[in-house]
């Protein structure tokens, strides 16, 4: 079945859990919470903990041989009532090796009473044989987990913070949705050293949060993305080189990039049909502090151009999940439109 993210919760309250999860999408924090839960919820305890770790079983996909799994998730349990099968990075799985468990889950007689469950740190394809087969399947959930954008956005972090104690400021909230950028994962490591530096104090404003935050923005995506609509190639490469040192995500980053053309693109829209400035900027979320770049931006980036910019980033998009093509690595691919994109007429907007 296909199960939206924020089904998961009351799902794991008021069901069993099927033979087969599958959770795939580029915001591995949240694939990495999902999954913790579904382990709590099989287990009971922590799976490392020697009461059942003889019944977990972990698999890489890079490594994975289907008949391994297959015993593996054969086998009876010991010590609980179900064992727990886990294969991670399941976008590396080759293709015969994807057609083959899913035809072994298609066959009559699966499933039996174990879990398995699949993860990918990358957003599965819908023609991908295991997608097709956890999506359509009624003893198998499919979850997919994209960045969080807008209000959910927002809502992630408060959510976040009250679960340890704390609160902030409208403004400060404002900044943290903007600079973390949709990326849970780097977003928990930012909220931990706020938490922190925090101490007893359990309110953050916006200087707590520039503080410990600010630290880290002159490499962050948001960075990134402004560098670039600034058309600062030196400066844009200089940054993309080192979050993709660092591990980022680079379909997040593009991501991040994506929505601020949009951004730029009904900001254009609003102010050519006589919206004021301020009411404007506010209807498209922009930070206060990052106003003017916007408007300074948008001067040179007229409609015809943001739209070039858009083609350009779906080509992108298609180059690093590989398409018909092998997937060429990120920091060629990303490379490429910057180029491409600093490289566009600088005809200043009538």
């Amino acid at each position: 079945m296909k199960i939206k993210p924020s089904e998961i919760t009351g799902l794991l309250a008021r069901r069993p859990l099927p033979s087969v999860v599958l959770l795939h999408g580029s915001d591995q924090g949240l694939v990495d919470a999902c999954a913790g839960a579904i382990q709590q919820k099989l287990l009971g305890v922590d799976p490392d903990v020697d009461a059942v770790a003889f019944d977990v079983e972990r698999f890489h996909a890079a490594d994975l041989v289907l008949e391994r799994l297959q015993v593996a998730y054969e086998t009876r349990p010991f010590f609980i009532k179900r064992r727990l099968v886990v294969v991670r990075e399941g976008q590396q799985l080759p293709a015969a090796v994807r057609q083959g468990i899913s035809g072994w889950l298609a066959q009559p007689n699966f499933p039996v009473d174990n879990l398995l469950l699949l993860l990918a740190s990358e957003s599965l394809e819908a023609r991908d044989p295991l997608r097709r087969f956890c999506e359509a399947h009624p003893t198998a959930w499919c979850v997919a987990f994209y960045p969080l954008e807008g209000v959910g956005w927002r809502q992630w972090i408060q959510q976040h913070l009250g679960q340890v104690g704390m609160t902030v400021t409208a403004e400060a909230l404002a900044y943290l949705a903007d600079y973390l950028a949709g990326d849970t994962q780097s977003a928990l490591n930012e909220l931990d050293k706020l938490d922190l530096y925090l101490g007893t104090k359990r309110q953050a404003d916006l200087a707590d949060v520039l503080a410990v935050v600010g630290e880290t923005v002159e490499f962050s995506g948001h960075a990134w993305a402004a560098a670039l609509l600034g058309r600062d190639r030196t400066q844009t490469l200089r940054i993309l080189e080192r979050l993709l040192e660092s591990g980022q995500e680079p379909l997040m980053l593009l991501g991040g990039l994506v929505r601020r053309l949009w951004q730029m693109v009904r900001l254009q829209s609003l102010l050519a049909r006589g919206v004021p400035q301020t009411k404007a900027l506010a209807e498209v979320q922009v930070f206060w502090k990052d106003q003017q770049s916007y408007i300074d931006q948008l001067r040179n980036w007229p409609e015809p151009v943001l739209a070039e910019a858009l083609m350009a980033c779906c080509d992108a998009d298609t180059a690093l999940k590989g398409g018909s093509e092998p997937i060429r690595p990120a920091s060629e691919v990303l490379g490429q439109l910057v180029l491409r994109l600093v490289s566009q007429p600088k005809v200043s907007a009538p």
